[in-house]
């Protein structure tokens, strides 16, 4: 379990700096508006899986939304690269290795409880 857990945060962070990196490649060449959109969609998910490389670097019995929400988009985009290969008659690895590390993400951060929300003392309510 320790060792998949080391490679989900790996993919998680090499997602977010691939991500990073290639929004910022993206703006350096010109500042169009399409160039604009592409490089902060980029910046977007790269920032969501720097967040979920974060919060996953302590094991908690409680669930995870970040490392849930990245392991979704591994899947969902696994998925899409795996059946655009297949459309064209191909074979796609990193298809299938995001869905792969995907649902291992999945399972790894969706167990657990919720965390307990703090409560106030009586006295301080009033």
């Amino acid at each position: 379990m320790r060792l998949l857990r080391k490679r989900v945060r790996g993919f998680f962070a090499l997602q977010a700096i691939l991500m990073l990196v290639s929004g910022g490649l993206k703006l350096t060449r010109s500042f169009s508006m399409d160039n604009i959109s592409f490089a902060s969609a980029n910046c977007m998910a790269g920032l969501m899986f720097l967040g979920a490389w974060w919060t996953t670097r302590k094991v908690t019995p409680y669930r995870n939304p970040w490392g849930m929400a990245a392991s979704v988009i591994c899947i969902s985009t696994g998925a899409y690269i795996a059946w655009a290969a297949h459309i064209r008659g191909g074979f796609s690895r990193s298809g299938w290795l995001s869905m792969i590390l995907g649902t291992a993400g999945l399972y790894l951060y969706s167990q657990g409880g919720r965390a307990p929300r703090p409560t106030l003392p009586a006295s301080a309510a009033d």
